[in-house]
């Protein structure tokens, strides 16, 4: 008998694996995947085929430092301040550049240029002049430590997954951080985004459950309640998920005003502080989606094939298994 989300069952036909963070997670191999905040300590962005141009990007910030040049205070501005400087990295063409930070006249910001294969990593951090050699050793340790990430494959050995690299464990992070979306060619207002981070610190304010609160509450103040209540609740609960124990709320949202019907779908586990294998996790779904905007269009799913392909994903993500070091 043919499943009657036969559309979402030929998606699923032909999956492909990809590792974000330390994990890995099957989907349509039609999907194309896209990428946010990506963290290893520091933020790091990724510049396809840009390695070969690595003093041109340079040259775009000793630009952006003559603007920003007037922003600079105290030993930024002294006799010793590495302020515009250039200077080698520890890896093999890395190069790292002083400017400074506008949020703070006192701080550089660091940039550390890292060809990887054929691509340009930059990676930023900030420090007072005081502190800078510390920030620097750290942003030298993610260049020795970062290689290609195959296009169809999965390392086996430990780290950290990022948009095509890998940064190789060596010492304990202080932050990981992963944010990445699925976008369906199948269903193309359809949208999938998870967001893994490693935390210190257990925050309370991450749960789903007093923002569902705080929903209703504001509803309700805002003379929505009507709406509020047309709300279909799809599934709604504690859910364990691989390692992650958290909370999972399924609706579908009515049409208020000019925001169309949508399914809003989340799933939020704080995890275990300081463990990299269950980080606090954010996953969400929404439908209707246009210029990022969910109800913008009709959704192109049902709740049945909403729930489908919600529960396809979800229960794919598990930790990437690594060789040991024996």
């Amino acid at each position: 008998m043919a499943s009657p989300n036969q559309k979402v069952e030929n998606m699923f036909a032909t999956t492909r694996t990809i590792c974000a963070g330390r994990f890995l997670i099957d989907i349509p191999a039609s999907a194309t995947v896209v990428y946010g905040d990506l963290w290893g300590p520091y933020e790091i962005e990724r510049y396809p085929n840009e390695a070969a141009n690595i003093e041109a990007y340079l040259s775009r910030y000793a630009e952006k430092l003559k603007e920003d040049r007037s922003f600079a205070s105290k030993q930024l501005l002294g006799p010793h301040s590495m302020l515009g400087k250039v200077v080698k990295g520890a890896a093999p063409g890395q190069r790292l550049f002083f400017g400074v930070d506008r949020g703070s006249s006192i701080f550089y910001e660091i940039y550390s240029l890292m060809p990887v294969g054929a691509d340009l990593f930059v990676q930023i951090g900030t420090s007072s002049h005081k502190d800078y050699a510390s920030v620097v050793e750290i942003l030298n340790s993610t260049a020795r430590r970062i290689e290609p990430l195959r296009e169809n494959g999965v390392p086996t050995y430990s780290g950290f997954c990022i948009d095509g690299a890998l940064i190789k464990d060596d010492i304990e992070s202080d932050v990981e951080k992963v944010q990445m979306g699925v976008r369906l060619q199948e269903f193309p207002d359809v949208h999938f985004s998870i967001e893994m981070t490693r935390k210190d610190f257990r925050v309370e304010s991450d749960a789903i459950e007093p923002r569902l609160e705080e929903a209703r509450r504001r509803a309700f103040a805002m003379g929505w309640g009507s709406w509020y209540s047309r709300i279909k609740t799809l599934r709604k609960g504690d859910r364990t998920l691989g390692p992650w124990k958290g909370f999972e709320v399924l609706v579908h949202i009515p049409s208020r005003k000019e925001i169309g019907e949508s399914h809003d779908f989340n799933f939020v586990a704080l995890g275990i502080p300081k463990n990299p294998q269950v980080p606090t996790i954010d996953m969400k779904l929404d439908t209707g989606v246009h210029d990022n905007r969910p109800g913008a269009v009709k959704p192109s799913v049902t709740d049945e094939e909403a729930l489908d392909i919600w529960d396809r994903i979800t229960k794919s993500i598990r930790l990437r298994p690594v060789a040991s070091s024996k």
